[in-house]
């Protein structure tokens, strides 16, 4: 017997709610805190605020037009997510080896080291949501 939470996902599904509104809704925000942190528009709010709107608007709607970019994110956000998760329990488990004493990764190689596999890890996982899709559109046989 299918339950009731299943059949509300399933109409999610059907109704694009995953493969259309969370990726624009994704990209608008990501793109929208880049353009704001950033400034690159100007230091005064009201109007770049309203540009930086515009702007994140209409590459989030470039991106659900797009079916093999909602795709990639699809494929990697879950993975990276993954990562993510490693992270915190390689944390948890590396501060429970500390006595008494706080856990940092202050001036030690550790800090450069993981920064790098984690760094390393996500292109890896980007490249391989990526990857199919270059395939298809350049080496068509």
């Amino acid at each position: 017997m299918v339950s009731p939470l299943q059949n509300a996902l399933d109409f999610l599904v059907d109704f694009g709610f995953f493969d259309v509104i969370l990726p624009f809704i994704f990209v608008f925000t990501i793109m929208f805190a880049i353009l704001e942190k950033t400034r690159i528009f100007g230091k005064d709010e009201t109007k770049s605020k309203n540009i930086n709107a515009m702007i994140a608007l209409v590459t989030a709607f470039f991106v659900i037009v797009t079916p093999k970019v909602v795709k990639s994110i699809q494929v990697s956000l879950p993975q990276v997510a993954l990562v993510l998760v490693v992270i915190v329990a390689f944390l948890m488990l590396a501060g429970s080896f500390m006595a008494d004493e706080e856990f940092s990764f202050k001036d030690s190689g550790w800090r450069v080291f993981l920064t790098l596999v984690v760094f390393f890890g996500i292109v890896a996982i980007f490249l391989n949501s990526v990857e199919p899709l270059v395939t298809e559109t350049y080496f068509k046989s």
